[in-house]
């Protein structure tokens, strides 16, 4: 499915509607990766994301600590935590096991966003919802979702 996004606030609400849909489901671990350029939007969707699942907390990018931990309202669903990651600096499976992720990505818990997933996405496991974000012109963004298996 492709969407079209005509400013951050579109962006965030399209991504809050994201969050609140897989809290239904609640079958975890939920793994969505995204992709994009630099500033295209990816921490901007997992603003909007993390407000979907309930987080009120002021939601900032990981870049140098890699991973930010969330706590998921308890009364919203089976999922317990939100893990925001910062995967630019990242490049194997020993950075994963250094953040702690290893053991985070298969707890059916948590959910787990990823920017720039495309960087470990061979330690990731199979079944992902990847979303891309492509610039089109200047507030406009295309955000590409494919649910799928490596």
């Amino acid at each position: 499915m492709i969407i079209t996004s005509t400013s951050s606030a579109e962006t965030k609400k399209i991504a809050e509607l994201l969050g609140q849909s897989v809290l239904q489901g609640g079958n975890g671990p939920l793994i969505v990766a995204l992709e994009g350029d630099l500033g295209a939007g990816k921490t901007t969707f997992i603003k909007g994301l993390a407000r979907g699942l309930g987080i009120r907390k002021n939601i900032t990018s990981p870049t140098f600590l890699m991973v930010r931990r969330y706590d998921i309202p308890r009364s919203r669903s089976n999922f317990k935590n939100f893990y925001h990651v910062d995967a630019y600096r990242m490049s194997s499976a020993r950075d994963l096991e250094t953040t702690g992720l290893i053991d985070a990505l298969h707890d059916k818990r948590n959910i787990i966003a990823v920017e720039w997933a495309d960087r470990i996405k061979k330690n990731l496991p199979q079944k992902v919802i990847r979303i891309a974000i492509a610039h089109q012109k200047e507030n406009e963004r295309r955000i590409l979702f494919v649910a799928k298996k490596k």
